[in-house]
């Protein structure tokens, strides 16, 4: 009998358009329900938009899931569950937008790659306090498999550079 290894994988999750909270909250039953368990999660935080400009702020969550899938069957059940919920893909031009949904995965065990769908760990993960504060809520020991750090010391170094990014915990 063959046996498959879990992996630990990393999320974050962002809503911008309708009931943010319930948009993350359904998220995260369809991510339970149809890839893995969740076995952290982080608070809410609501951020201004980075990278776009939008007239509504986004409600950020991380979290922390235990999956038999593999990085490529992991992206299209995420990217299934995106479209279920109402998300549509970025515009032709690749310009980010307003979404029901968004769903990233940061970290996959500790794993690279990269290649025209994916790059693992996302790019552009150490750059966002909405993606860096929750993970260091759930994981503050985790270590970064490119920079060799944890969590909370990437982010002790790097708060004061991304000061112009305000970001605040929702009760």
């Amino acid at each position: 009998m063959v046996e498959f290894k879990h992996k630990k994988v990393f999320l974050s999750l962002g809503s911008n358009l309708g009931d943010k909270n319930d948009n993350i909250i359904n998220a995260m039953r369809l991510i339970q329900k149809n890839v893995g368990e969740i076995t952290a999660k982080s608070s809410f935080y609501t951020s201004q938009a980075v990278g776009f400009e939008s007239k509504s702020d986004f409600v950020n969550n991380a979290i922390c899931i235990s999956t038999q899938m593999s990085i490529t069957e992991l992206l299209e059940a995420l990217q299934n569950i995106e479209r279920k919920l109402g998300r549509e893909r970025k515009t032709a031009n690749e310009e980010y937008t307003d979404r029901v949904i968004d769903i990233d995965i940061i970290y996959f065990e500790n794993e690279s790659k990269e290649d025209l769908d994916l790059c693992i760990p996302h790019p552009r993960r150490l750059d966002r306090l909405f993606v860096l504060i929750p993970l260091v809520e759930i994981s503050p020991d985790f270590v970064d498999p490119v920079i060799n750090e944890s969590l909370k010391s990437i982010l002790d170094k790097r708060k004061s550079n991304l000061s112009n990014q305000a970001i605040y915990k929702l009760d």
